[in-house]
């Protein structure tokens, strides 16, 4: 799958959107892997890192500030978490409480609590290695718009592994 048919249009009805792909979640984040709690932790926090890091930059690419400034009040922000896996071996329920740690950090980078998100899940078609896809509404009601340019595009931060 071309890095294109990751840029398509988000699922949810707003003005603007930030657009942030991750790597596909370790096998360690499944809870069907049932490993060791240290384990876990080993593994969820470099991928909630890696999550945050993105963010900061899609942030960063926009020339939005981030945390209330953006996201003004407590209303809830709608996301769009579609899913890329890598095969079918996983099911629904499996592949998004693993998205749960990228989910985490990226509202870290954004500034929010993620309790304020409004998640969509979504499945895509199989993709070599995998990835998530998630799109963050900018602003409620479409305020700070004006400050942003083509955001539905695909000029979001795409990782290396990914190009």
């Amino acid at each position: 799958m071309a890095d294109r048919e990751l840029c398509g249009a988000p699922h949810h009805d707003t003005a603007a959107t930030i657009r942030i792909i991750v790597p596909w979640p370790p096998r360690e984040l499944f809870p069907n892997a049932r490993v060791h709690h240290m384990t876990l932790h080993r593994a969820r926090k470099p991928y909630r890192a890696g999550a945050k890091l993105l963010a900061e930059e899609a942030l960063r690419n926009h020339d939005l500030p981030g945390g209330e400034d953006t996201w003004p009040g407590k209303d809830r922000i709608p996301i769009t978490v579609t899913v890329f896996p890598p095969h079918n071996r996983h099911d629904d329920d499996n592949r998004y409480a693993a998205t749960k740690a990228a989910r985490d950090g990226i509202a870290d980078g954004l500034g929010v609590n993620d309790r304020r998100f409004k998640v969509e899940f979504r499945t895509g078609g199989i993709l070599r290695g995998g990835a998530v896809v998630v799109d963050v509404a900018v602003g409620p009601s479409g305020s700070l718009v004006e400050r942003v340019e083509d955001v539905g595009g695909c000029q979001t931060a795409i990782p290396d592994w990914m190009r």
